[in-house]
């Protein structure tokens, strides 16, 4: 319906009563938020099998679709789908229901890490935290990775002991211990996002619905990275070695890699010196851009805007690299590159 322009904004209220009270009485209201539904890879599976399934476009008719849900192959219609999202909303609901009516007595989840640090390394991705609860309440950790987007799907990556600190997503790791990990290692100019869980005992206390014969976890959000981590090359060896990568810079191809977790375009320079600045001009000399690399790594990451935040346009760029590492028996030196840029 039409509700006029939207300049103001918008706004809403709750409203409760009348009520008729007796001096002295009053009226208490509990207000319970739920949200709930299908995950989002089942949304997508589902929405495609919907688009893909068509059996007579003049009729419309559809084929139910198929999906696997914990393990079970599944049948059903589209909005059948869909449906089962709103039976995990009110489920959510009951269960909100029941812990009031507990007196909010519901099993406690246990304690997450109480720090959960994420570095980007030329080996892997290196994992840190720190827990200050009983070890004896926690079978142990499970951590969890995205790539891409910081609210895209996060699927297992390990299950880790209670004892344990740290993990290392790289090759090596992996190396040596191949069954401890779910996915394979992060690939280079990728953005990944990680959170970790603690997870309990075996919970035997049905309490506000709470299921049993499960073990609860804690809440994923006191635990999770929301700054891109993602593998670093170790300094270069000679600047001669230095790249631009992609080069010649063309969105029209895959941009699985060419993009930063907020959609935006960047190029990324490799061996590099770990200590450098790379100054960036367009082919008449302007310097648009002037970018200060001091974290001893070989990589660095241009997204295409200039010092004042302005995006570039198609056309021919000059990167200049000098070596600012007094380390490095290039200090000194000056690398250029040229940049082909298709926007």
């Amino acid at each position: 319906p039409m509700l006029g322009n939207n300049l103001g904004g918008f706004a809403y209220n709750y409203g409760y009563g009348p009520y008729t009270l007796a001096p002295g009485e009053s009226v208490r209201i509990v207000i319970a938020e739920a949200s709930a539904g299908i995950s989002r890879d089942l949304a997508e599976q589902v929405g495609r099998g919907f688009k893909e399934d068509i059996l007579d476009p003049n009729s419309g008719e559809y084929e139910d679709i198929e999906a696997v849900v914990n393990g079970q192959t599944l049948s059903m219609t589209k909005n059948e789908w869909v449906f089962t999202g709103r039976d995990s909303l009110f489920q959510t609901f009951e269960r909100a229901l029941a812990n009031f009516n507990s007196g909010f007595e519901i099993p406690e989840s246990p304690l997450p890490p109480s720090i959960f640090s994420v570095t980007s390394a030329g080996d892997g991705i290196q994992l840190d935290w720190q827990f200050d609860g009983n070890e004896a309440d926690i079978q142990g950790f499970q951590i969890y990775r995205a790539s891409g987007r910081v609210d895209s799907t996060y699927r297992l990556l390990a299950e880790v002991p209670a004892s344990a600190r740290e993990l290392n997503d790289g090759d090596g790791a992996r190396i040596t211990d191949p069954a401890l990990y779910e996915l394979d290692v992060p690939i280079r100019g990728r953005d990944y996002y990680y959170y970790i869980v603690s997870v309990g005992n075996p919970n035997n206390d049905g309490t506000g619905l709470t299921p049993t014969g499960t073990s609860l976890k804690s809440n994923r959000y006191y635990s999770q990275s929301y700054d891109p981590a993602r593998l670093l090359r170790a300094a270069g060896e000679a600047m001669e070695d230095i790249r631009v990568v992609p080069n010649p810079y063309n969105p029209n191809i895959d941009r699985s890699l060419l993009l930063d977790q907020d959609g935006r375009d960047r190029i990324a320079f490799y061996e590099i010196p770990g200590i450098c600045t790379i100054e960036i001009y367009t082919e008449i000399g302007e310097l648009v851009r002037t970018i200060e690399h001091d974290n001893g790594s070989g990589d660095e990451f241009w997204d295409l805007r200039t010092d004042f935040r302005q995006r570039v346009v198609s056309g021919i760029y000059i990167a200049r690299i000098i070596n600012k590492d007094p380390n490095d028996e290039d200090f000194g030196r000056v690398a250029i590159r040229k940049i082909v840029i298709i926007l």
